[in-house]
């Protein structure tokens, strides 16, 4: 994924990126009636304050990130809802339980998740990178 954007505004270590996306309106149809193209805001940390209000950047992503938001997101989540199911099953002998207890085991990964994402700063899904023309 690549896409252009530009800087709109700061909050704290992090840039908000408003990206328009001019792609799809050329593949419609309709395009000639639309008043504006869709604007989407992008959230992209950056410590170094690389990039001030109103820059053009590039934003990309590689495939690699998007398996690891998806196995982060789904598959991983999925593994503990059974894992934590049949732990609970072993441990109270009761169907319902066993249920609620893999609940909990849903809860604790996306805690899991949460700190390793957002506080720790781990995984940067953007790449950021200047562009020095007018947009």
């Amino acid at each position: 994924m690549r896409e252009l954007g530009r800087v709109t505004a700061r909050q704290g270590g992090y840039v908000i990126v408003e990206i328009c996306d001019e792609s799809s309106c050329n593949l419609c149809e309709f395009k000639h009636n639309c008043a504006k193209p869709i604007k989407r805001r992008v959230r992209i940390f950056d410590k170094e304050n690389r990039y001030p209000i109103g820059t053009v950047v590039r934003i990309s992503s590689s495939p690699s990130k998007y398996l690891l938001a998806a196995f982060l997101l789904f598959i991983l989540p999925l593994l503990f809802l059974v894992g934590f199911y049949f732990i609970g099953e072993m441990i109270f002998k009761s169907e319902s339980k066993a249920i609620l207890f893999s609940l909990l085991g849903m809860i604790i990964v996306y805690f899991f998740i949460f700190v390793l994402l957002k506080i720790k700063r781990i995984m940067n899904f953007f790449n950021i990178s200047r562009i020095d023309f007018e947009y």
